[in-house]
């Protein structure tokens, strides 16, 4: 008994980790698929020693937004599409939302099932 309850502990403090680094970024590309706007944006620069990231602008009704994210083929000066939610176009991403939606979904559902397998084989292993 004491093994299964240290599983499910496990469990969920690693389920509220993985959550809590992934739910932000799902929920903005929740937002973004379901009413979500495109407009043209302009990369600023790539940091090669942040994994890439790069950072972009954009202007949405006259005014200047500034965003960046992991994108490892963008180049300082490209032009991109950017997408952005209307109610706050400082929410924004350089990837299609919906396919990246499903993609980031089905990652976190599968990190999250590998956790719980893995501590319930470790409960089930220590009895």
């Amino acid at each position: 008994m004491k093994a299964t309850a240290i599983a499910l502990l496990f469990i969920a403090v690693f389920w509220t980790a993985i959550l809590a680094v992934s739910g932000p970024r799902l929920w903005n590309l929740w937002r973004l698929s379901r009413s979500g706007a495109t407009t043209e944006g302009v990369v600023a620069s790539v940091d090669r020693l942040d994994h890439n990231r790069a950072t972009y602008s954009y202007e949405v009704e006259g005014n200047g937004y500034s965003n960046s994210e992991v994108a490892s083929h963008r180049r300082p000066g490209e032009r991109v599409v950017v997408y952005y939610w209307p109610h706050d176009p400082s929410v924004s991403s350089l990837v299609a939302p919906s396919p990246a939606l499903r993609e980031g979904l089905f990652g976190t559902a599968i990190l999250c099932a590998l956790v719980a397998g893995a501590s319930i084989w470790a409960g089930l292993r220590a009895r």
